[in-house]
């Protein structure tokens, strides 16, 4: 596991290298998407007691556990054969490995909006969800102790469900380079690794997120009795993680890697009613819920005080006359999905806290830089004003939102003093955040495990933060 100081150098090095690129095709994908509405330009700022706030608030966005003998003793069978000995690919702990390599095929990826298949890049093999089901109905016996670890770290405050996506197989020499997973609905935000009982060498597994990596240990626990060095225990390994977070598989040199893949919805409260126990109240984000799941590695807040740091930072500028403030969110989405109730992590602790206090609004956003007549450059931030998360437009657009020195003076300074306050927009900008990664110019290249596009391809947002009192 990476350092928290290490992660949060690492993300700010990006920050002042990267963060003026522009994406010429995240600027194409967000301008052909369907939201209407009034584009406003807000000036970036860095370096600030926001920013400062911003990142040292961290959480880890995976987790990692085991599922006991007694949540993985289950079959695996072909659903289109007779459920008997000869058509099941073998139990969890003990996995039919010729079999289910017989039945799988090669695995394909995405790049854009186009599927690709080249083995330099993945070299895998995979069995659909349609052609491998648990019998006797165990799925969701072997789901349960999955959800209610999400449910008490990536996911608290939420309504989880799990669908069953593949069986995924990587060989010796099979591998699966850097990617996000694609997402299948407005409400897919996780995704959840179960590694089988195989013997295998290499094919470790990374994570890197906001520039910080590590990576997973997938093996088995095994136990034996230390007389007899009998196997008394198999415990599976999984590892949970939200779908933009990048992730690899290392080339297996020994041995078969077999993982089932599972897809994280949240859904809402009236969809599935049963899963009610598994709802933590979002007042208790990341606090006593995480006794339950102690073998669990999972998301924490390294520096706490930094929320109350930033809702502070936020308050001061609002009384220097800022009429909004503005930061990124930490985590990529459909555009669809930057909505209170889809936020990943680190971006639902926020916006928890700062909804106690602020007039929160959520919105797609975008990097733009502006040459000026000078040869001077600024970047600046561009918004959608049209659909915030609450139907409400908290800042209206005006015709300058702020002044540059090379702005001619169009209103008297009488009005200038008076409308001051309502035309000051702040965007300040996280060392932290994924926004920087997917305003990059070869953005377009970046494989995932689908192809995306349209409304199925990840954008970054903000957060744009008034004061409840505003009129604004």
């Amino acid at each position: 596991m990476a350092a928290p100081s290490e992660h949060r150098a690492v993300a700010l090095a990006k920050k002042h290298e990267d963060y003026h690129r522009l994406s010429i095709e995240y600027q194409r994908r967000f301008e052909s998407s369907p939201v209407e509405g009034n584009r406003t330009k807000i000036p970036v700022k860095q370096q600030t007691p926001i920013t400062s706030a911003l990142d040292k608030i961290q959480t880890y966005p995976f987790v990692s556990f085991t599922l006991g003998p007694s949540e993985t003793k289950y079959n695996l069978v072909d659903p289109d054969a007779e459920w008997d000995d000869t058509s099941s690919f073998g139990e969890l702990t003990a996995p039919d490995v010729g079999a289910i390599l017989e039945a799988s095929q090669p695995s394909s990826f995405g790049k854009g909006d186009q599927t690709v298949y080249d083995t330099n890049y993945r070299n895998g093999r995979e069995i659909p969800a349609d052609a491998v089901k648990f019998r006797e109905g165990y799925e969701e016996k072997l789901s349960s102790k999955i959800k209610r670890v999400l449910c008490s770290t990536l996911f608290i405050g939420k309504t989880v469900k799990l669908v069953f996506y593949k069986l995924a197989l990587y060989e010796k020499g099979g591998h699966f380079n850097w990617h996000r997973d694609s997402t299948h609905g407005d409400n897919h935000h996780g995704t959840v690794l179960v590694a089988l009982n195989t013997s295998w060498e290499g094919g470790r597994f990374h994570l890197c997120h906001n520039g910080a990596e590590t990576h997973f240990d997938m093996h088995p626990v095994i136990e034996k009795d230390p007389q007899t060095r009998t196997t008394t225990s198999i415990s599976l390994r999984v590892v949970a993680f939200y779908t933009d977070v990048e992730h690899k598989v290392e080339t297996v040199t020994e041995g078969v890697r077999l993982v089932l893949q599972y897809d994280v919805f949240i859904q809402q409260e009236d969809e599935y009613p049963e899963y009610q126990y598994l709802r933590i109240p979002n007042s208790q984000l990341f606090t006593e819920h995480f006794e339950p799941v102690a073998d669990a590695q999972g998301p924490k807040i390294f520096y706490p005080a930094a929320l109350k740091d930033l809702s502070d930072a936020i308050s001061d500028a609002h009384e220097r006359g800022t009429g909004e403030v503005s930061i990124p969110l930490r985590h990529l989405y459909r555009q669809a999905s930057i909505r209170p109730e889809y936020l990943k992590g680190v971006d639902a602790v926020v916006y928890e806290n700062l909804s106690q206090t602020f007039k929160v609004s959520l919105l797609p956003i975008l990097l733009l830089e502006t040459v000026f007549g000078d040869g001077g450059v600024m970047t600046a931030v561009v918004k959608y004003d049209g659909e915030s998360s609450r139907n409400e437009r908290l800042f209206q657009p005006v015709r300058r939102r702020y002044r540059n020195e090379n702005d001619s003076d169009t209103a008297s300074e009488g009005e200038q003093g008076q409308n001051l306050s309502k035309r000051i927009s702040e965007f300040h900008m996280s060392g932290c955040t994924d926004l920087l990664q997917i305003s990059k110019e070869d953005y377009q290249d970046h494989a995932g495990n689908e192809p995306q596009n349209g409304s199925a391809s990840y954008f970054g947002g903000g957060m744009f933060i008034c004061a409840k009192d505003s009129m604004e």
